[in-house]
């Protein structure tokens, strides 16, 4: 059944482009420790072969919620409880609890390794696949990762879909739940292609040149070329743009500390065409024209890990975001100026600051071999709303419940405490964790001059609390 399931996937491997085994973080290095018995199935290459190897796991989730929550992939994904919902009673109807227990997490993939492009350039490769492709009622295989690598000495060219730079692989949160310290960690994956160059002493120093476009993890912006137009999520707005998203960064690998800097640029291009008012045949006529608008923002990152020993680690992350909506955030951006004459729109990116800290604690047992891990995430983010006030009429192309106006509150802020237990024995994992996340929202604050500032006002604001707990068991081979 091996051979027959990896040829199959050999066959699929020879459409796809690969990576080698570092690019995939949350396969190998948040699974590191169980090297030593995951050698999965391998065939030997040769000078014009790869070296080909299948790995993956068999992955069980069970969670509790106590409050109704924002998620994706069935519930699975948690972000945050959704605002509250008060009767006549007072009572919240969204204060009600969920359980389930499910399965479609487990991932199947593909390492490949060689042969040498040349004396100096290695190649490798990896494809690597769920079935979190969720809908009500069935479970699709997708591609979480497939990319080529070409290695050089001090370079390394990645092409294709890989982590995101600003998700960061080098310090993955040791969370067990599905959505890895999600909206507090950028979360995406996306097609690219990535350059990083070593230097300086021992080549601690790398420098990282990336351009990206979007796919499974989407921008925000609205449905149709039309003025209050509702919101809604679609890579187009990249695409149209033509610009793809830059991400530029810089970082030191010491003997036990990894130190780094980062910053994620974003043009997006909401709308490809216009009303204009103009005089036709001597008559006052709306002509549909091409559009110009466009949202660009940039967002820096700082990160941080400081490793003693192979017992423990502290792992770090501060994100300034403006219209990270793609990366699994709380934002976006909203409408600020409508030309009456042209129909040309402004728009100003919706600000956000997120920080985490993670220390991890790991003992290996001298007699049997099996690993203990203990880990403390906290995590913090702050709505600090537009760079502009936003007309009366405007709308917000937003993620995550950050809507405000009118009728939606919007969040102000939000919190998760989360500690985890995990236990291995040779293949096979068993994890424990509790998540307190919690969110606060309140009607959205105006200027003197009654535009909307994206934030929510000081009074009259509510907290909501979702107490969640996920048991995890996995089989790893």
């Amino acid at each position: 059944m091996k051979k027959f399931l990896l040829s199959i996937l050999v066959a699929c491997a020879s459409l796809s482009a690969f990576a080698q085994d570092n690019a995939a973080a949350d396969t190998v290095k948040h699974h590191r420790h169980h090297r030593h018995h995951r050698n999965g199935v391998v065939f030997e290459g040769n000078d014009k072969k790869p070296k080909v190897s299948l790995y993956g796991f068999v992955r069980n989730y069970f969670t509790y919620d106590s409050h109704t929550i924002q998620a994706v992939n069935g519930g699975l994904f948690h972000t945050l409880p959704t605002d509250e919902n008060l009767n006549l009673l007072g009572e919240d109807l969204n204060q009600q609890s969920s359980m389930q227990w499910m399965a479609f997490t487990t991932r199947l993939g593909l390492n490949l390794q060689g042969p040498k492009l040349s004396e100096n350039c290695t190649m490798s490769g990896k494809i690597e696949m769920d079935f979190c492709g969720y809908s009500t009622y069935t479970y699709l295989l997708r591609i979480r990762q497939a990319f080529a690598r070409l290695t050089w000495k001090k370079n390394m060219l990645t092409l294709g879909q890989a982590w995101h730079p600003m998700f960061n692989s080098d310090l993955m949160p040791g969370c067990a739940a599905l959505a890895t310290g999600s909206p507090f960690q950028p979360f995406n994956r996306s097609p690219q292609i990535r350059h990083d160059v070593r230097f300086g002493k021992d080549n601690g120093w790398r420098w990282t040149t990336d351009l990206l476009w979007m796919l499974q993890y989407t921008p925000v912006g609205p449905d149709k070329d039309l003025i209050g137009a509702a919101s809604t999520a679609n890579i187009k707005f990249l695409n149209n743009s033509c610009i793809p998203e830059i991400y530029l960064g810089i970082d030191h690998t010491g003997k036990k500390t990894i130190v780094g800097l980062g910053a994620d640029l974003t043009s997006l291009k909401p709308r490809q065409t216009r009303e204009e008012q103009m005089i036709y045949e001597g008559k006052d006529t709306t002509c549909v024209v091409k559009s110009s608008d466009r949202i660009t923002a940039v967002s820096p990152m700082f990160y941080f890990q400081f490793k003693p020993s192979s017992n423990f680690k502290l792992m770090a992350k501060a994100v300034y975001g403006q219209n990270t909506a793609h990366l699994n955030m709380p934002s976006g951006y909203g409408l600020t100026k409508v030309d009456e004459k042209t129909g040309e729109c402004e728009y100003t990116p919706l600000r956000m600051f997120s920080t985490w800290i993670n220390p991890v604690w790991t003992k290996t047992s001298k007699n049997t071999g099996n690993i203990t891990k203990v880990s403390f995430f906290a995590g913090f983010q702050k709505n600090f709303g537009a760079k502009e006030g936003m007309a009366e009429e405007y709308v917000k192309y937003t993620s995550l419940q950050h809507k405000g106006g009118k009728t939606f509150k919007t969040l102000d802020n939000c919190f998760r405490l989360c500690p985890t237990y995990t236990y291995s024995i040779k293949c096979f994992d068993m994890a424990i964790e509790y998540e307190l996340t919690g969110a606060t929202y309140g009607k959205e604050e105006k200027d003197d001059k009654g535009l909307w500032l994206g934030r929510a006002v000081e009074e009259d604001r509510n907290t909501v609390i979702n107490n969640r707990i996920c048991a995890m068991v996995k089989y790893n081979f």
